[in-house]
């Protein structure tokens, strides 16, 4: 095979022992505490390190590979998130084509930061395969939809070198693979940190072998590698989140809607407002004009038939640029959206966040966080929850806000749609379970729900003639008052904050 066609691939971990690995690494480098970056090197021959195993599983399935050692971690694999910024960072800058990561952080605090690094050198190109918490709790950057995440299989029904596509990717993770490997006779231990590596190593050979760059299409080609892959099955990822979005296009079919651009989690490049009765150049226009500045295209609508996500995706692919609906559609029959889904894109709809809900099979959990659920007349402009969640920021509170409103995804807010308690239950506990929030507030829109979710605090907001009634209930008691005000404003919002504190307190 010719030396220019070998894989760059670096792994991010606490060294590689090149006497045990068996050969030389390009380069070793050590992320110091100051930030700065030196030369290093393993002198002890004897020391079997986790970066060491990682790196000799990946060159046990694919050895046509330059390998680079970025030591971030301590002996005792303990680590510092900037670092793991700093590493990625140098691999963009030096060409790596492909990252293995074996840690990460379940800490709210870093999901925002966390997110953007991933996004900006996932952008630039950079591959990068993550293992998920041995613990079962969502980790970043395992979890965000630019990376490829992997965990171990627990059934013993894989043999070494298969994985298969999870069905469920609530969580983030695609892939679960084998990790029980066989190295110079010893079988590693059944860790999602040495089943990551083996699917590190069926990337480097589709960019080897196929020459693959999209991440997109690396992902949809493992998942045809699978062992449970049916070719009479339609192939797509399910995303559950489109947190990939970091520059976007906004097309708005059939009227514009309200924005609050201040509170914006993501840069929007360009707006344009087409109806739905016409064809949709004014898209391909606008496409090719912010081709260089965005990543995504977003489409906001009232309504669209399944001829409108097909031609939308079809022109969103020819400039390689993502997809997400936000509408109103609530049918069941994911196929409409996905129907002749472009390869070459993510693609996002609410419906698939109800989708994976929906498969969600655990039994909910304790969460730890005091929850409050406000039900809130659907007619509300979403910036009230801008306002609640400036609220608890301004007063140093972690909140993890949601709400069953889709442009929530644009503010970093998590769409939660309208299911039975017991999934709703299970998805929260999922998804707060071993978190560091101090309080979760999920905010729904409209009251046709019947069987709500039980919270520490429940909030219903109605109009009552010209002003608004709200009623508490904490643990079972409720409380009644009349917050007398025409409309729900920033002030009205203020005392419900304080309402809130008060009740927890």
């Amino acid at each position: 095979m010719n030396i220019k066609a070998k894989v760059k691939i670096a792994v991010i971990d606490d060294g590689i022992n090149e006497y045990l690995l068996g050969e030389p690494v390009v380069q070793q480098l050590i992320f110091n505490d100051d930030f700065t970056i030196n030369n290093y090197t393993i002198d002890r021959p004897e020391r079997i390190t986790h970066g060491t195993i990682c790196a000799g599983i990946i060159k046990h399935y694919y050895p046509e590979i330059h390998m680079y050692s970025l030591k971030i971690l301590s002996e005792t694999l303990n680590g510092n998130i900037q670092k793991l910024y700093s590493a990625l960072e140098w691999c963009v800058q030096n060409d790596i084509q492909v990252v293995n990561v074996s840690l990460g952080s379940h800490c709210s605090a870093d999901l925002l930061e966390t997110q953007k690094v991933i996004n900006k050198v996932a952008g630039q190109g950079l591959i990068i395969v993550c293992a998920a918490s041995n613990h079962d709790y969502i980790t970043y950057p395992a979890s965000f939809s630019n990376v490829i995440g992997v965990k171990r299989e627990v059934s013993d029904t894989l043999l070494e070198g298969e994985f298969y596509l999870n069905g469920n990717i609530i969580d983030g993770i695609e892939f679960t693979a084998f990790a029980r490997h066989k190295l110079n006779g010893k079988e590693c231990s059944n860790s999602n940190s040495f089943a990551a590596p083996m699917i590190t190593a069926k990337v480097c050979e589709l960019i080897g072998k196929s020459h693959l760059t999209n991440l997109q299409q690396i992902k949809l080609m493992l998942s045809k590698m699978a062992n449970n892959y049916r070719d009479d099955k339609h192939l797509f990822i399910c995303y559950a989140d489109p947190d990939w979005m970091s520059d976007i296009l906004v097309c708005y079919v059939n009227g514009k809607c309200k924005m609050d651009y201040r509170n914006l989690c993501v840069n929007i490049h360009g707006e344009i407002v087409v109806p739905s009765d016409l064809s949709y150049d004014a898209v391909d226009v606008a496409l090719l004009a912010y081709n260089e500045n965005i990543e995504t295209l977003v489409v906001i609508s009232r309504d669209l038939c399944p001829d409108d996500y097909v031609e939308l995706q079809r022109i969103a692919s020819r400039y390689n640029k993502n997809v997400v609906f936000i509408d109103n559609y609530q049918g069941k029959d994911m196929n409409k959206i996905v129907y002749n889904q472009c390869n070459n894109i993510k693609l996002w709809h609410s419906v698939f966040k109800l989708h994976n809900i929906h498969t969600l099979n655990s039994n909910p959990l304790l969460i730890e966080e005091p929850m409050v659920s406000i039900y809130i007349p659907a007619d509300t402009d979403f910036e009230v929850i801008i306002w609640l969640k400036g609220q608890f920021k301004n007063n140093n509170y972690n909140s993890y806000f949601a709400s069953n409103h889709p442009i929530g995804v644009l503010y970093g807010i998590d769409y939660v749609p309208e299911i039975n308690s017991a999934q709703t239950s299970s998805y929260f506990s999922l998804i707060l379970n071993k978190k560091t929030y101090d309080i979760a507030i999920y905010v729904l829109f409209g009251y046709d729900i019947l069987d709500k979710m039980e919270t520490d605090i429940e909030i219903d907001i109605q109009p009552l003639n010209a002003c608004f009634q709200v009623t508490f209930a904490v643990d079972g008691l409720c409380k009644e008052r009349i917050i007398s005000t025409k409309q729900i404003d920033e002030t009205f919002i203020g005392e419900l904050y304080n309402s809130i504190v008060n009740l927890l307190s």
